[in-house]
C-alpha cells in the first residue's frame, strides 16, 4: 500500500514580533470597529490565552484589554469586566457597553469540552458578541480543553504562553473556495509534524511580549479573584444544602421510611407541581 505524500509545511521568514499595543490596534482595525459598509458593523474578537499556572496568562489578558480601551474608549475595570462563571459571562454580554472587552478567567469552568449540553447553551450565548462587537479573551491551561465547537467557530486568535513574558500567536484560518467548510480550521495535522518548530505552523503569526501590570492591579485582580472563589464555593455549599432538604423532605414524606422509590415519587411530584401550572396558565388564558 503506498503512503499518502506528507504535506509540505511553509518555511518561516521573519518572525514578527508584538506587543499588547500591536495586538490590540490589530483586534480594533480588523475585527471591533465597524467598515464602511451598510450591511457590515464589524465582527467580535474572542481569544484563548493559554498556558501553566504562573505563566501569566491573565497578566497579558489584562494587559491586551487596557491597551485595546484606548482604542474603543470603553474602560476597563477588574472586578466589572473579569468573570469566572457562565452566569457572570451571560450578564456580562447583555450588559456591558458595546465594543467592551471580557476575560474569562479559569475558562475551563465555563467552556470545559466535556459538559457538550451547558455548552452549546453559551455557544449561542456568544453569538451575541458579533452584534455588540465585544473582545473576549479566554485563559486556561490548555487550549484542547476547550469546547470543540467553540474553538472552531467562535475563537479568532489563540495565544500559547511557553514562557513568562513571551507568547505564540496563532490565527484561525478563513473558509476558501478549496475548503468551503473548513473541518480544521487550526491546521492541527501540523503540530504532529513540525514538532516544536512552532513557527513553521500555517496558523503561526508571531511573537507576543508584554509589559507587567502595576502593583496596584495585580493586588486588585488578586482581590477580585479571591472574593470570586469564595462566593463560587458559597454558592456550591448553598446548592448542596437545598438538595439534602429536598431528599430530607421527600424521606419524611415517603411510606416506606428510606430512600427507596425516592425517584418515582420525585417524578410524581414533579409532574403533578407542572400539571398545576399549566391549569392555572390556561385558565388565565381564557380569562
Amino acid at each position: 500500500m503506498k503512503r499518502g505524500r506528507k504535506r509540505k509545511l511553509p518555511t518561516p521568514v521573519n518572525v514578527e514580533v508584538h506587543t499588547e499595543h500591536d495586538l490590540a490596534k490589530m483586534l480594533w482595525e480588523k475585527y471591533l470597529r465597524p467598515v464602511d459598509l451598510p450591511t457590515h458593523e464589524g465582527f467580535d474578537a474572542t481569544m484563548a490565552i493559554a498556558g501553566d499556572t504562573g505563566m501569566g496568562k491573565s497578566e497579558l489578558a489584562i494587559s491586551i484589554q487596557l491597551a485595546l480601551a484606548k482604542f474603543t474608549g470603553q474602560p476597563f475595570s477588574v472586578k466589572r469586566n473579569i468573570v469566572y462563571t457562565r452566569e457572570q459571562l451571560d450578564e456580562a454580554i447583555r450588559t456591558l457597553p458595546r465594543y467592551s472587552g471580557i476575560i474569562v478567567d479559569e475558562a475551563v469552568n465555563v467552556l470545559f469540552s466535556r459538559d457538550d449540553q451547558k455548552n452549546s447553551k453559551i455557544i449561542k450565548v456568544l453569538e451575541a458578541c458579533r452584534s455588540r462587537n465585544l473582545a473576549l479573551l479566554f485563559c486556561m491551561p490548555d487550549f484542547s480543553a476547550m469546547d470543540a465547537k467553540a474553538r472552531k467557530s467562535r475563537i479568532r486568535f489563540w495565544i500559547d504562553i511557553r514562557k513568562v513574558g513571551e507568547g505564540l500567536e496563532f490565527i484561525r484560518m478563513r473558509r476558501t473556495a478549496a475548503d468551503p467548510h473548513l473541518t480544521d480550521p487550526w491546521n492541527n495535522w501540523a503540530f504532529k509534524e513540525i514538532g516544536s518548530n512552532y513557527y513553521a505552523h500555517p496558523n503561526f503569526i508571531g511573537l507576543i511580549r508584554w509589559s507587567r501590570i502595576s502593583e496596584s492591579l495585580r493586588q486588585e485582580y488578586n482581590e477580585h479573584k479571591h472574593n470570586s472563589e469564595l462566593l463560587s464555593d458559597k454558592e456550591d455549599e448553598q446548592q448542596d444544602q437545598s438538595v439534602e432538604a429536598f431528599l430530607a423532605w421527600l424521606k419524611d414524606h415517603n411510606e416506606y421510611g428510606d430512600y427507596s422509590g425516592l425517584q418515582s415519587r420525585a417524578a410524581e411530584f414533579l409532574g403533578r407541581h407542572v400539571s398545576t401550572v399549566s391549569q392555572k396558565v390556561r385558565k388565565r388564558r381564557k380569562e
